[in-house]
C-alpha cells in the first residue's frame, strides 16, 4: 500500500494534456504507418504501449480525483467507437487500430479497464501501476514476439496463439509485478518474487483465454484483485498458491488429449479451478476438476478418433457459469452451504454432456434410458465426493441429497431440452440463457432455506 499522490496540475489542464498527447500519438503513428509501411500489428501495439504509458501518469496528474479519469475514459471509448463506425475516419486513422484481420474491441475496453482500475486503487499508486504496466507491456510484447518468432502454436477460441508469445507475456508480467513491489513497497524479497511468479502465471492464463480484446479489461482488473489478495500473505501461503497453480496448469496440459477441449479451453479450465480454490477452498475445486477430467471417459463417443478439439472457452464458460455464480455468492455472503447447489450445477452440466454424447449410441425412443443413465452417473460422480468433502457439520438432510439433488439435475436437463440443445434439433436463438436458467433453478432447489436441510 502506498500513500496517494498530490496532483501536479488542476484537473482540466491535466485532461487537456492527456488528450493532446493521445491525439498526437495517434497522428504520429498514422504518419509513420503511411510513410514506412510498418506492420499493422506493430502500429496497433505501439499505440497500446503509448496509451499505457500515458495512463501510468494518472496518479501524478489527478491524485485521487475520480471524475477526470472517468470522463477521459468515456471520451476515449466514444472516440474509438466512432473511429470504428465511421468510414471517413477509418480511412484516415483506422489503419493504426484496424489493420489486423481479427475482430477485436480491445481499444474500447482499454480505457474502461483503466478507469475501473483507477477507481479500485483509490490512491494506492503501486496497486494501480502494476496492473497498468502489465496491460501496457505484457500484451504488446506477447503479440509482437508471437508474430515475429512464434512457431509453437496452440488453439484458442479466436484462432491460434504462440507458446513463445505466452512465455514473453509471463516474463513481462513477472517483472512488472516483482520490480515495483521490491523497490516501492515494504514487501519482502521472497514475497515479491513469489507474487510476481504467481501473478505472471495466472495472468498468462487470462491472456491466453481472453477473446475479442477482453484481455484489456480482464488483465488490469484481475491483476489488481489478485495483487490485493496476495500482498497480506506470507512465504508459506504464497508457496502453496504457486504449487496449486503449477499443479493445475500441469494437469490440464498433460490431460488435454483425453478431452475435446482446445488448448485455450484447457487453460481456461485450470483458471476456473484455481478461482474455485482461491474463493471457496479445496472442496470447491472438486466439482470443476471432476467435470473436465471425467466427461469424455464417463460418456465415451463412438466414431470419434480422439483428436477432435471441438470445444473452446465459450463452452467452458457455459458449463461453469451457474457454478461460478454460486461460488461468488458464497464468497460474498459467507455461505459455505452453497457448495451443494454449486455441485448440483456441475452435475447437471455433466448429465447434459452425457445425454448429448450417449445419443450416438441409443435410439431416439430410448431417450428416457439415456437420461436415466446420465443422471445416475453424474449424480454419483458429483454427490459422493461432495458428501465426503462437506464434513459432518455441513451435510444436508438425506432427502435433500438423495431426492432434491437428482431432481435439480433433472430440472437442469429440462432447461437443455427446452433450449433445443438436447436433443439438438431446432435450438432456440437464446438457447444458452434458457439452458443456464434451467440449471440455475435446478441447483437452487437444493439451497439451504429452500430445501429441507
Amino acid at each position: 500500500m502506498t500513500v496517494a499522490l498530490e496532483p501536479l496540475l488542476p484537473p482540466i489542464p491535466a485532461m487537456l494534456l492527456v488528450l493532446v498527447v493521445l491525439g498526437g500519438l495517434m497522428l504520429g503513428l498514422r504518419t509513420l504507418q503511411h510513410r514506412r509501411r510498418i506492420h499493422p500489428e506493430l502500429s496497433r501495439k505501439m499505440l497500446h504501449v503509448g496509451m499505457g504509458f500515458v495512463t501510468l501518469t494518472f496518479p501524478w496528474l489527478f491524485g485521487t480525483a475520480m471524475w477526470p479519469v472517468v470522463l477521459l475514459g468515456v471520451l476515449a471509448s466514444a472516440s474509438l467507437y466512432t473511429l470504428r463506425r465511421s468510414s471517413w475516419l477509418r480511412e484516415r486513422f483506422g489503419g493504426v487500430l484496424h489493420g489486423v484481420s481479427r475482430d477485436s474491441l480491445g481499444e474500447i475496453y482499454f480505457p474502461v479497464g483503466v478507469a475501473g482500475l483507477f477507481f479500485l486503487a483509490d490512491g494506492d499508486t503501486v496497486s494501480y501501476i502494476i496492473p497498468v504496466l502489465l496491460l501496457a507491456l505484457g500484451d504488446a510484447v506477447a503479440a509482437l514476439i508471437g508474430v515475429r518468432y512464434g512457431s509453437l502454436k496452440y488453439e484458442t477460441g479466436e484462432g491460434q496463439k504462440s507458446l513463445e508469445g505466452s512465455l514473453a507475456f509471463l516474463l513481462v508480467a513477472f517483472l512488472s509485478a516483482h520490480v515495483p513491489l521490491l523497490l516501492a513497497t515494504n514487501t519482502g524479497r521472497a514475497e515479491s518474487l513469489l507474487i510476481g511468479l504467481i501473478l505472471g502465471l495466472l495472468l498468462t492464463l487470462i491472456e491466453a483465454v481472453a477473446w475479442r480484446g477482453l484481455d484489456n479489461l480482464f488483465i488490469p482488473l484481475g491483476a489488481f484483485l489478485l495483487l490485493r489478495s496476495f500482498l497480506p500473505l506470507g512465504v508459506l501461503d504464497l508457496l502453496v498458491r504457486l504449487g496449486v497453480t503449477l499443479a493445475l496448469v500441469g494437469f490440464a496440459v498433460l490431460y488435454r488429449r483425453q478431452t475435446t477441449l482446445n488448448s485455450g479451453a484447457v487453460l481456461g479450465s485450470a483458471l476456473i479451478a484455481y478461482l474455485a480454490w482461491a474463493l471457496g477452498g479445496w472442496q470447491w475445486m472438486v466439482a470443476p476438476i471432476t467435470l473436465f477430467s471425467t466427461y469424455a471417459l464417463l460418456f465415451p463417443r463412438e466414431n470419434r478418433d480422439g483428436t477432435s478439439r471441438t470445444h473452446d472457452i465459450s463452452d467452458v464458460l457455459r458449463a461453469t457459469g451457474v457454478g461460478i455464480s454460486w461460488l461468488f455468492l458464497a464468497a460474498a455472503y459467507d455461505r459455505p452451504d452453497f457448495l451443494l447447489p454449486y455441485t448440483v450445477s456441475f452435475a447437471a452440466h455433466l448429465a447434459i454432456i452425457g445425454i448429448i454424447r450417449l445419443q450416438e449410441r441409443f435410439n431416439r425412443n430410448e431417450e428416457g434410458l439415456v437420461t436415466a443413465v446420465a443422471v445416475i452417473k453424474s449424480a454419483l460422480l458429483m454427490l459422493v465426493p461432495y458428501y465426503l468433502c462437506a464434513g459432518p457439520n455441513s451435510r444436508p438432510a438425506l432427502v435433500t441429497l438423495l431426492v432434491l439433488a437428482p431432481v435439480g439435475t433433472i430440472v437442469g436437463i429440462a432447461g437443455a431440452h427446452l433450449s433445443g440443445i438436447v436433443p439438438g434439433d431446432n435450438p432456440l436463438k437464446y438457447r444458452r440463457w434458457v439452458l443456464q436458467l434451467g440449471v440455475a433453478i435446478g441447483s437452487a432447489l437444493t439451497a439451504k432455506g429452500i430445501a429441507p436441510w
